[in-house]
């Protein structure tokens, strides 16, 4: 049995972190907090690791990389601490993706990203949870998708961390979702050719599309 009683942590912890929007200086001291408590080392997040900006799914790919479980869940326990969180620390990964260890920050470092890059992921991250909680926000969040999918650093990694913070609404397609999807494309309407419109990340609309005809076929 699939254990994914992870959920219910992570929905809390984006919900948290959406606090921090605008300040996101006490944000960065949060997570140095959270390493210093637990003694790991902090990740290289900026060039010479002078963090002057994060956004929160980088966050989130602070604890979804390829670090062994026990690790895992270390690093949440101090993010349950230090945010205050009331959701059990999960134990059980089910269904998880993570991104490559040698790239899990979703932006590039400051010396080669436009200046609204942080910026623009913290608008698809707090239009998302808006999102979910009202499918009517449709425009907003294809919009401001379309523009995040066009930054350094941002590709179908993007998918990815829109699961984490909103497992119940979005899907993630990482290559091994994607091969999937491929392998069921006889499944879906005859006028939706999935592994056509995965060659590419998707669009905001291609990806809402992708997303509704999935559930559709489950």
């Amino acid at each position: 049995m699939n254990d994914f009683t992870w959920i219910q942590f992570y929905m809390e912890l984006a919900d948290k972190l959406l606090e921090y929007k605008a300040n996101r200086s006490a944000l960065i001291e949060k997570i140095k907090e959270i390493h210093n408590t637990i003694g790991m080392k902090l990740p290289t997040l900026e060039k010479d690791n002078n963090i002057v900006d994060i956004d929160p799914f980088t966050i989130f790919a602070l604890f979804n990389k390829g670090i062994k479980d026990s690790n895992r869940i270390q690093l949440l326990n101090g993010f349950k601490s230090v945010f205050n969180l009331s959701a059990t620390v999960p134990e059980k990964f089910d269904g998880i993706p993570v991104v490559n260890n040698m790239k899990a920050t979703f932006y590039n470092f400051k010396s080669d990203r436009k200046e609204n890059d942080i910026d623009n992921l913290w608008e698809l991250f707090d239009v998302a949870l808006s999102f979910a909680e009202n499918s009517e926000n449709e425009e907003l969040f294809t919009n401001t998708f379309d523009k995040v999918i066009k930054q350094k650093g941002v590709s179908w990694n993007i998918t990815m961390g829109l699961y984490w913070v909103r497992p119940q609404t979005f899907i993630n397609l990482d290559a091994r979702n994607r091969k999937l999807l491929e392998n069921n494309n006889d499944k879906f309407s005859e006028k939706f050719d999935v592994i056509k419109l995965l060659k590419n990340v998707p669009s905001g609309k291609e990806y809402l599309d992708i997303i509704s005809s999935t559930k559709d076929i489950m």
